[in-house]
């Protein structure tokens, strides 16, 4: 006996920031728990359709038409979106809310810049994506979601960017991919170093095996004490990729212990300095984006550099006009 059912349909309207992507991009971050091939499998039978059509895997998805999903055929891994939230939403606690506000550096209509504190991760539990609130835009869109668009070690400082649509993600995302965007760093390395600028250029293998590059400009500005406040530009985003370099050539980061830095004592035991003070952005940037954005210091890294290099060093840092050399 051949057993039928009627398909029953849950439906999802697409947003302005769903159009234009593909469907398999837009159904696996929609169904993340189903392999893409079975994606595929599901669209090839009329499971998963656009406006009550089949559709292939490389369609591009129009602002206002309808994902229908055959609700039994994927209950187990469909994660439904209920009032614009999706299942990983959270409410954020008073104090959340303050501790967020509190590190926004400015808010644009495409971004969301941060200044991280020490001692926070990027990514996963108790981490700036859990800390900083959805955008609606975001809520509403079935395959976008706020998100960083590039990272910091845990104790690294200074700016991450937060993508507020999808618009600005692709627009900040190609300007990094082009080199089109400055990031500039502030950082203390054991020994004294001075003259100009510098290019490092190294290459190591990752954790797969592939060759891969790391550059970044270093830029000596005073040294005393045994120890150089530097700039440093990089040119290509690995982890850790500053203490990397910096220690490389003998001169690591002033108590980056797990590279062979110094100790740092005056109750910063284990702590780096390392500070990601301003982003520089080319000419065809947003209307509402400044050509450049910096990033107070924190507390440490000011006590530390004014008992070694005195008192105004990081505010004449922060006005500085740094011109981008990709």
């Amino acid at each position: 006996m051949i057993h039928c059912f009627a398909m029953e349909f849950l439906r999802f309207r697409l947003t302005k920031n769903d159009a234009g992507r593909r469907a398999d991009r837009i159904v696996r971050r929609f169904l993340p728990d189903i392999p893409l091939s079975a994606v595929y499998k599901l669209m090839r039978r009329g499971f998963i359709r656009i406006d009550g059509k089949k559709l292939s895997p490389e369609t591009r998805c129009a602002e206002d038409s309808c994902l229908e999903i055959e609700s039994r055929t994927v209950s187990a891994s469909l994660k439904p979106r209920e009032n614009g939230k999706d299942n990983g939403g959270r409410n954020l606690s008073k104090k959340e809310k303050t501790k967020a506000e509190n590190i926004i550096i400015l808010k644009t209509k495409d971004f969301l810049f941060i200044n991280k504190p020490e001692g926070i991760p990027v990514h996963g539990e108790k981490s700036l994506c859990t800390l900083i609130p959805r955008e609606k835009e975001a809520e509403n869109s079935l395959s976008f979601r706020t998100g960083p668009l590039h990272r910091l070690d845990k104790n690294t400082t200074g700016i991450i960017t937060f993508s507020r649509t999808l618009q600005g993600a692709v627009w900040f995302s190609g300007k990094l991919r082009e080199k089109k965007t400055g990031k500039f760093y502030a950082g203390i390395i054991d020994g004294e170093k001075s003259g100009g600028k510098e290019s490092w250029r190294d290459s190591f293998q990752d954790e797969k095996g592939n060759k891969k590059i790391m550059e970044t400009d270093f830029i000596p500005v005073t040294s005393c004490k045994g120890k150089t406040l530097a700039v440093f530009q990089i040119h290509t985003g690995h982890k850790h990729q500053i203490r990397k370099q910096a220690a490389l050539r003998g001169t690591p980061l002033f108590g980056d212990l797990r590279y062979g830095g110094s100790e740092t004592g005056f109750g910063y035991k284990g702590s780096y300095f390392l500070h990601a003070f301003c982003l520089v952005f080319p000419e065809d940037r947003p209307g509402d984006l400044p050509k450049k954005i910096t990033a107070p210091f924190p507390e440490k890294f000011e006590n530390m550099s004014k008992m070694l290099f005195g008192e105004n060093i990081l505010a004449d840092m922060l006005s500085t006009t740094y011109t981008f050399n990709g």
